[in-house]
């Protein structure tokens, strides 16, 4: 039997795993190869159950693809790329739900907090950095076609914009939550402090994705998850769309709004200059061509870039940014898995995603709102860093419902 002084120890470096986020790949890889050595001693055997088992493979529906995929592509040495990447989305199922008598239910919330505040001190040192540039000459020189604050931004962090943008907006989510369940004054101003900071940040790096998914995120929370007063609700409902009205006139956001706006849907053409070439279009226009040609079976994961780069030659774009210079995968999860593994594939996807929906935490309901948001822009398993950050996370929104049940049941 375990002291509790390990399991307690076990809990303290999972709730800190959040800031290995931050840190770079390398550190991230090693701590979670360590927090796997760790669960994997504490682990017992007894507690794989039927039902565990069904959680594990459903939860880890990508990874155990790929996994099988191995005995059926030609592409050896590219599929065990994706096994290695995707790893954690089998490893965190598996040791989450056969440790989750171990995990404390704090653990949750301090992880949540512990990724919060990381957020928050990475805005606040970002920050300092664009000061010590001068802001208002960042802000003059600053403009669509020369990002300096998404530049600044990304030169501290070295994570992918979107990505940060979704980091950022859940965080922002969280701290919203807590400031409203909080009653100690200092913390209240901490939190406060937090969601200016990260919202500041979240609009100056232009994160629109982040952005509208964080207003919905927030209004739907309103409308359904808290217990507010009706008059609380109208008011905090007027004064995020106002909010948001005012957010569009900041001159990063309406820059790239009025791009948008004043943009022809176009497919890629040789007449196109940078200014005026949409690379998602003709991404889009490819993965539907290659979704609607193998809607059941797909192409398989292996093919999928391949199918899209030949797709692309039928643009004759042809600039520092065309489709020959740059890999440009699907920019949409779901195209992704449609493309790799059908449409049945797809739908046990979904069900992976929402395995944890009848979750009673309200900071699952903005975190599932958030990445089924971000899927539409992203495809966020392609990185290791959006595996990492979505499957930790899922896993402990799923453990900690499975704890509640039983709670409930005793």
């Amino acid at each position: 039997m375990h002291t509790s002084s390990v399991i307690k120890y076990y809990n303290i470096f999972t709730f800190l795993f959040p800031i290995s986020l931050f840190l770079g790949h390398g550190i991230n890889s090693t701590y979670f190869f360590v927090w796997c050595l760790f669960s994997l001693f504490l682990t017992k055997k007894n507690n794989l159950d039927t039902k565990n088992i069904i959680s594990i493979v459903v939860l880890g529906f990508i990874c155990i693809s790929y996994i099988v995929s191995y005995f059926f592509v030609d592409d050896k040495k590219l599929i065990l790329k994706m096994i290695t990447r995707s790893l954690p989305l089998l490893l965190f199922p598996l040791f989450f739900v056969i440790n989750t008598k171990i995990i404390n239910r704090q653990t949750l919330t301090r992880s949540l907090l512990v990724f919060s505040l990381s957020n928050t001190l990475i805005c606040i040192f970002t920050w300092l950095k664009i000061f010590q540039q001068g802001l208002g000459r960042v802000i003059q020189e600053n403009n669509f076609y020369n990002p300096i604050f998404r530049n600044i931004f990304f030169d501290t962090t070295k994570i992918h914009l979107p990505y940060l943008g979704l980091f950022f907006a859940f965080s922002i989510y969280i701290l919203t939550i807590l400031a409203f369940k909080e009653k100690k004054k200092k913390l209240l101003s901490v939190y406060i402090f937090s969601i200016i900071t990260l919202t500041a940040s979240v609009v100056i790096i232009s994160a629109r994705t982040a952005i509208l998914s964080l207003i919905i995120t927030v209004l739907l929370t309103i409308i359904f998850k808290l217990k507010l007063s009706n008059k609380i609700k109208v008011f905090s409902i007027l004064a995020i769309l106002v909010s948001m009205l005012g957010i569009s006139q900041i001159s990063s956001i309406k820059n790239r709004i009025d791009y948008l706006w004043k943009e022809k849907i176009e497919l890629p053409n040789k007449n196109q200059n940078p200014e005026n070439f949409n690379v998602r279009y003709g991404i889009y226009d490819c993965s539907i061509d290659i979704i609607k040609n193998n809607i059941f079976n797909g192409v398989g994961p292996t093919n999928v870039q391949k199918s899209l780069n030949e797709c692309y030659k039928k643009f004759d774009y042809k600039n520092y940014d065309d489709y020959n210079t740059i890999t440009y995968n699907s920019h949409c999860q779901y195209s992704d898995v449609l493309m790799k593994f059908g449409f049945f594939g797809f739908v046990v996807f979904i069900i992976s995603l929402l395995w944890g929906i009848k979750n009673y935490n309200i900071f699952y309901f903005g975190f599932i709102i958030l990445i089924l948001f971000a899927f539409l822009t992203e495809n966020l398993f392609d990185r290791q860093l959006g595996i990492m950050f979505f499957t930790f996370f899922n896993t402990l929104f799923f453990i900690t419902r499975k704890q509640h049940e039983k709670s409930n049941s005793n």
